[in-house]
């Protein structure tokens, strides 16, 4: 397989690229997991909104990958993800996915599953001891988000969608 990350990587992407200004959202808290995302440039505040207020949970970068563990087990997403500044992705079929490791033995997508589930209940154990960042967006430099630009997209993406 090529690597993801090659200019001549077209084989798996048929979505392409999808470029996204600062403070975009990628995907909500609770849409349907259609695809991942390669992050080929840029930067994405993941957030998890609890009791009306916004939780930081990661900024992921060039490299990472987004929206994995709501794909393998078939959830809805459990984050919004915010672009910081301009972000590059490489959008990538579910069904891209599935197909590449319905090739693989059967074991290894149930490990994926067990993998992700075990993340998944990590991450809950972190977010129950309040052992997640604060949501101080404003003073978080590495973000470029205040907490009102935050919110804005976030209604703004809630009332598209409401028109869909």
């Amino acid at each position: 397989m090529k690597n993801l990350y090659q200019e001549d990587s077209e084989s798996l992407i048929q979505e392409g690229r999808l470029i996204f200004g600062n403070g975009d959202i990628l995907f909500a808290e609770g849409d349907p997991s259609h695809y991942l995302y390669l992050i080929k440039s840029g930067k994405v505040l993941l957030v998890k909104e609890e009791n009306m207020n916004l939780k930081k949970i990661e900024i992921m970068g060039k490299k990472d990958i987004i929206g994995l563990n709501s794909l393998i087990i078939d959830k809805e997403h459990e984050y919004t993800s915010f672009s910081i500044g301009r972000v590059e992705v490489i959008k990538i079929k579910k069904s891209e996915v599935k197909g590449i490791l319905g090739k693989c033995e059967p074991w290894v997508m149930d490990l994926m599953k067990v993998i992700c589930d075990r993340l998944n209940k990590t991450l809950e154990v972190l977010e129950s001891h309040n052992l997640l960042e604060k949501n101080n967006f404003q003073n978080d430099e590495s973000i470029g988000l205040t907490t009102e630009e935050i919110y804005n997209s976030l209604d703004d993406y809630r009332k598209k969608k409401e028109k869909v």
